[in-house]
């Protein structure tokens, strides 16, 4: 029940958020608006206030804003149009009123991360040694090895992680003070930029201790007793079988390594809680998750780490929130890339995973609830600025073309348009929702 009330109120805001969009600029132009409506029909509940009929529909995945003149009937060609209809209005005024939708959901993500980040603060890892060196990244050219500490980042002192990574979005020349065993030294290293990352990087990953930070409700960690704060110390892998191991996890990478390609096997995994010692025998779930833009399969337990966080500054955290959104736009924009290059539906999703979603989502609380409200707003703005009639970018490529034509379309043309953007909107619906039921039907 609370998944469905969770979900009903997610797309409910995410719908709301989108159509006030369109009915702001829409008033602010002065174009009639004839219906707002949440949902799609059978109407349950509506209402008339001024000019404008507002109604909630019994189908929630979705909304729409009524323009009055927004659809101009072939026998009403001629007619002089009156000053409040759509049509009436100038290209650049048309353009905004379409574009406002997804605008409006951009900067919901936006607002959503901001609370994030005043509730959460930022990420602040107490750590200065390095953990990791990725090949042929700029540290691994400059030396740097597993076990080096970082003493100083271009003369400051590295009491968190946080300084390193302050230095390396600079994306300019940094000079570290590196200690290694009993010698210390200084390297200059020129941070790359990473596509995937869309940001500039060393290639260094810090220690970060096997501390549980959360447990997800219901997951096979919360059923075998794990709790916040508990410190995991090793793992059995292939119990009472001939190739049994015993793992020793010294951080939390460790856990992601022998974890994630564990689909669906059992394993024991060891804790402390203060002084007490505990174990359990654990089967990873199998879930697919996104790695370098594509759906992999991967076995997981249900925990997240203990990250240290701290409080941030105002100013810092409208630029982080507005940085994070626009890098996820990006992301977006590199998966919708690859399936042009590659087209294949079988990683898309639709209403049923969102559904999904949501459900995982209210199981690791509301912090996570709103992360993907976040999430699902920018890929909802995305999504109705692709160049399909039916969405708001099909309509904003039209208007497009009338500015290069220098004339509006005929009213014939835009019916057709609009009938293959309804069908290829319908194909696309039918495909995602098949592939949601066939991932269910499969697991």
């Amino acid at each position: 029940m609370l998944t469905v009330i969770a979900t009903i109120l997610l797309f409910g805001l995410l719908v709301i958020i989108h159509e006030l969009g369109h009915f702001i600029s829409a008033k602010i132009f002065g174009v009639r608006v004839e219906r707002f409506s949440i949902g799609f029909p059978p109407r349950i509940a509506a209402f008339k206030w001024g000019e404008t009929d507002y109604q909630i529909g019994a189908i929630p995945f979705g909304g729409y804003v009524k323009l009055d003149g927004e659809v101009i009937e072939e026998s009403d060609a001629d007619r002089e149009l009156n000053p409040w209809e759509f049509m009436a209005k100038p290209a650049w005024q048309r353009f905004i009123i379409f574009f406002s939708g997804p605008f409006m959901n951009f900067i919901l993500a936006i607002l959503v991360i901001f609370i994030l980040l005043l509730i959460q603060g930022e990420s602040f890892i107490e750590s200065d040694t390095i953990l990791k060196v990725i090949d042929n990244s700029p540290a691994f050219e400059a030396g740097l090895k597993k076990d080096d500490r970082i003493i100083e980042v271009n003369g400051i002192k590295v009491e968190s992680w946080n300084v390193v990574e302050s230095a390396e979005e600079k994306g300019k020349t940094i000079t570290l003070k590196i200690a290694r065993k009993d010698s210390i030294f200084a390297v200059k290293i020129q941070p790359r930029y990473y596509n995937e990352l869309e940001s500039y990087w060393l290639g260094i990953e810090p220690v970060l201790p096997p501390y549980v930070g959360k447990v997800k409700k219901n997951s096979p960690a919360f059923k075998a007793g794990l709790m916040d704060g508990d410190l995991l110390t090793a793992l059995t892998l292939h119990p009472g079988k001939n190739d049994e191991k015993h793992v020793v996890l010294k951080d939390w990478s460790d856990l992601v390594t022998y974890v994630h390609p564990n689909l669906d096997n059992p394993l024991i995994i060891h804790w402390n809680r203060g002084d007490s010692l505990f174990s359990s025998k654990i089967v990873p779930e199998i879930e697919e998750v996104l790695s370098k833009d594509k759906v992999v399969k991967v076995g997981l337990i249900g925990i997240g780490p203990k990250i240290p966080t701290r409080g941030l500054p105002f100013l810092k955290a409208v630029y982080i929130s507005i940085k994070r959104a626009i890098s996820f736009s990006g992301l977006l924009f590199k998966v919708l890339s690859n399936l042009i290059e590659k087209p294949s539906l079988q990683d898309m999703g639709g209403p049923i995973r969102v559904v999904q979603a949501v459900y995982e989502s209210v199981q690791w609380g509301l912090l996570h609830y709103l992360s993907l409200l976040a999430a699902l707003s920018v890929q909802l703005a995305i999504f109705n600025l692709l160049p399909l009639p039916v969405l708001d970018g099909g309509q904003i490529t039209f208007l497009i073309f009338e500015g290069i034509l220098r004339k509006k379309l005929s009213i014939k043309q835009r019916q057709i348009s609009q009938l293959v953007g309804f069908a290829l909107f319908g194909l696309l619906l039918i495909a995602v929702t098949y592939n949601d039921i066939s991932r269910l039907i499969s697991r």
